[in-house]
């Protein structure tokens, strides 16, 4: 069959200049390349985003750079673990409006647990980037990173380089990256990944279980103990 790809309901897609001159991630001090390349290695490590080869079948004219940023918990006071982020208000503009509503939410447990009841959990790592966007809406969310630290982020992450698709900014030439999944900041990424999660979470309703669910956050009841547990799975 197919593979299953997610689409960004765009209106219509906004031009560079829209969005903004391409560049990459300003990162003045060796402290915060550091931070990029440990950004990078994990992003490769878990497949949330990828350099994009020379012989990538999304032609360079669908791509729209975006800029990254890093962004601090208040309480990392000496800024050691930044999130890196997108600035994606240009492109959510164009987006189709998907009002966002939270299904579910844990005041229901209380509701539907019964005696002998057995619960377990489950917190998905990276929610938005487990589910797969389509190439083009890929395209639609580039960045560039310096060619120097893709090459060392692939080899900490043993990967094998090979050759990118690069774009020169003003005397340095960078390699292009696209994020493989949603990403947190797009407009239509709540919306899109709460109604495939809750695809997911039916197949454990068929089964007898009751879901409860908060965000990426999950709990699962099932009457009858650990034995009956075992038998509906």
């Amino acid at each position: 069959g197919s593979k299953f790809q997610l689409h960004i309901p765009y209106r219509r897609v906004p031009t560079q200049r829209e969005i903004g001159r391409p560049q990459p991630p300003h990162t003045p001090t060796e402290k915060l390349s550091l931070q990029l390349l440990s950004h990078l290695h994990e992003a490769l490590r878990e497949g949330m985003a990828r350099p994009v080869p020379i012989t990538d079948p999304v032609p360079r004219s669908a791509s729209r750079f975006i800029h990254l940023f890093p962004v601090y918990k208040p309480e990392d006071l000496h800024q050691e673990k930044p999130r890196w982020c997108a600035n994606l208000k240009p492109v959510n503009e164009d987006i189709a409006n998907r009002p966002f509503k939270q299904r579910g939410g844990y005041q229901q447990i209380r509701k539907v647990a019964q005696p002998t009841d057995i619960m377990f959990g489950w917190d998905l790592r990276a929610m938005y980037h487990q589910f797969p966007l389509h190439p083009h809406d890929q395209a639609r969310e580039s960045y560039l990173i310096p060619l120097s630290l893709t090459h060392t982020a692939l080899s900490e992450a043993q990967q094998t380089p090979s050759t990118y698709r690069t774009h020169t900014i003003r005397g340095q030439e960078c390699a292009e990256w696209r994020p493989t999944g949603l990403s947190f900041g797009n407009a239509a990424s709540p919306a899109l990944a709460i109604d495939t999660y809750a695809l997911l979470l039916s197949w454990l309703r068929t089964r007898g279980f009751r879901v409860i669910t908060q965000v990426d956050d999950g709990r699962c009841l099932s009457h009858g103990g650990p034995t009956q547990a075992y038998i509906q799975m």
